[in-house]
């Protein structure tokens, strides 16, 4: 390890990586094990980022660039001027998506979400996370939702109500396990609120809710009570 001029440069090497840096304007670092190498220039405002056959650099989070390949193995490049603009292009045509915010467009597994589709938000948009489906209406005030064993719908700060019954699920072992059902429903959000979740598992669990008057949480594991939330609370 080397450290000089104080705050001004720093120089550390260990057996698989290497950093050093003239804080704050640049900095380096590299890991040979995982095949990582990142510089930052002016941090956050410019950074380059790559790890093994995958890049991206990105001007303070809002112009971006990236590439490298998907778990499919499709070279895939990404374009982002947020939050105007997405793109991504691939050689597998079924993973490209244009997105000019708030007018038009489709992304992929951006936003913690596998599929996004709008048109004129927050009037109308589509989202899809796993097997759940919600179609938003002037965001965030009205939406239908469904998915396996699940529908919903609301109209916030309204009304709303969402069912899930009980469902199962293989995983790669052929181990089947149990996906509990819920009941959620609010009126006039949070003056009433309802939810049962965990039904048909063995910890189902009860909250009833009128914020900021009281709370409770009843189940086989926790009990807590809460009156003029967030003073007076016990379990």
């Amino acid at each position: 390890d080397l450290e000089a001029a104080g705050p001004l440069y720093y120089s550390q090497q260990t057996e698989t990586q290497t950093t050093w840096a003239l804080p704050p304007f640049f900095s380096c670092a590299k890991d040979l094990a995982v095949e990582s190498h990142e510089e930052d220039f002016l941090y956050p405002l410019l950074t380059e980022v790559r790890y093994g056959r995958e890049w991206r650099w990105q001007l303070f989070q809002l112009i971006s660039f990236s590439g490298g390949k998907q778990p499919d193995d499709a070279k895939t490049k990404r374009t982002t001027f947020f939050p105007f603009y997405f793109q991504q292009r691939s050689p597998e045509t079924n993973l490209n998506y244009t997105a000019v915010f708030p007018f038009y467009g489709h992304l992929q597994n951006r936003f913690s979400r596998d599929d996004i589709f709008f048109i004129l938000f927050p009037f109308y948009s589509e989202t899809r996370k796993r097997d759940v489906v919600t179609d938003n209406y002037l965001f965030p005030i009205g939406h239908v939702r469904h998915g396996d064993g699940l529908e919903g719908w609301q109209v916030w700060p309204f009304v709303g109500r969402e069912h899930k019954v009980v469902t199962t699920q293989t995983n790669g072992f052929g181990d089947v396990s149990v996906i509990g059902g819920h009941d959620k429903s609010f009126y006039l959000w949070p003056l009433c609120v309802l939810q049962d979740t965990g039904l048909g598992t063995t910890n189902p669990a009860t909250f009833r809710a009128s914020i900021p008057f009281y709370a409770t949480t009843r189940s086989a594991q926790r009990d807590s009570t809460t009156v003029l939330w967030p003073i007076f609370s016990w379990i």
